[in-house]
């Protein structure tokens, strides 16, 4: 045993010293990842905001020294697929695909109708949310 003892005042062990001690530097950096984490995630959206793209599209840019920048911008998508299937349209109008066993809501099928048949978007739009997903910035050197 070494000359340490614990918090009620017992002798340990030079291994529970050991881990008590690799405890410590544990919890102290996983302190500061998190302050580090706050900070990238806080230059990511400095970074986004300054790099314009679409909301469901990508723009890389080159800064300096071959740095890279790619900002990348998407929407997540949830609908409530037993009113889609209900809508009096054409089934190759509904963007549902099947899912064995189920119907799931299909962002592609989705975004092509957008594009493709705005009338139609129009009326399956009352039962589908689109929301911002992260935005994801990614970095490149050399």
């Amino acid at each position: 045993m070494i000359d340490e003892t614990d918090n009620v005042g017992q002798d340990i062990t030079e291994e529970e010293a050991q881990l008590r001690d690799i405890a410590n530097q544990l919890a102290t950096i996983k302190c500061k990842e998190s302050g580090i984490k706050a900070q990238r995630i806080d230059l990511e959206n400095q970074i986004a905001a300054l790099v314009e793209t679409g909301e469901n599209g990508s723009k890389t840019v080159s800064v300096d020294y071959g740095l890279k920048l790619t900002v990348k911008r998407a929407l997540g998508y949830s609908a409530d697929v037993s009113a889609l299937k209900n809508l009096a349209l054409p089934t190759d109008q509904i963007p549902l695909k099947f899912v064995p066993e189920s119907y799931a809501f299909d962002p592609k099928a989705y975004e092509k109708l957008v594009e493709e048949n705005p009338s139609v978007a129009t009326r399956v739009s009352e039962f589908v949310t689109a929301t911002p997903k992260k935005v994801n910035v990614t970095i490149k050197i050399g």
